[in-house]
């Protein structure tokens, strides 16, 4: 189910052409309207479906609902709940309250599973620069940066066009793994964390490898 925004829409569909190349099958595939205050029609036809999964795509007022309807139609005893990287924020926990654990949240690295010189080094940067540690995104904006320099060395040229065509020939082993842009734009490879919401946090439970979903370690 995703969100209907542009960014719901592709997440929810790339996420269904990877569960299908790995030989799930999908049971229930729609969109739902932001802002309503009310799904419980929406996930009763997902539960007709019989999945062992739901996966939502979307922001977190909506994905907040929804946990909520989960839970309250006791549909946490049929299937698990899973939600896209645009609520991996606070408010996520806030709008779902007490019904947002158990939850898992899909995301690429974070801020608290980053590790590394480069990170360590940045952190300190960014708390000496700031008084606060990095935020969500502070890290895919370091490596954005850090394209960004490559593409224009390699072009040797300031034009957006040259540098647009660098980019798709450099590549950098970042703070959030390796990043390298295919044909369409988008990274080649990806990290990505499964975050079971334990006690109202985000916490670390499964990583993807590969094609292969592992415990986190």
């Amino acid at each position: 189910m995703h969100g209907n925004s542009t960014y719901a829409k592709a997440l929810a569909e790339f996420g269904r052409t990877e569960a299908m190349k790995n030989g799930a099958t999908i049971t229930y595939f729609d969109a739902i309207t932001p802002g309503q205050k009310d799904y419980t029609s929406a996930l009763t036809r997902v539960a007709s479906t019989n999945p062992d999964a739901f996966y939502f795509t979307g922001y977190y007022p909506e994905a907040g609902a929804l946990v909520k309807e989960y839970k309250d139609l006791g549909l946490d005893s049929k299937f698990k709940f899973m939600v896209g990287s645009g609520e991996y924020d606070p408010a996520y926990v806030t709008a779902g309250g007490p019904a947002a654990d158990g939850s898992t949240v899909t995301f690429p690295v974070g801020p608290d599973t980053a590790a590394g010189k480069d990170f360590d080094t940045f952190k300190a940067d960014y708390k000496t620069a700031s008084g606060a540690d990095p935020a969500t995104y502070s890290i895919y904006e370091h490596d954005a940066i850090m394209m960004l320099k490559l593409a224009i060395e390699k072009a040797n040229s300031n034009k957006a066009s040259s540098i647009n065509a660098a980019l798709h020939q450099v590549s950098y082993n970042g703070i959030t793994g390796n990043v390298k842009f295919d044909t369409k734009g988008d990274r080649a490879q990806f990290a990505m964390v499964g975050f079971k919401i334990v006690g109202g946090k985000f916490t670390p439970t499964w990583k993807l490898t590969g094609t292969t979903w592992g415990p986190y370690s």
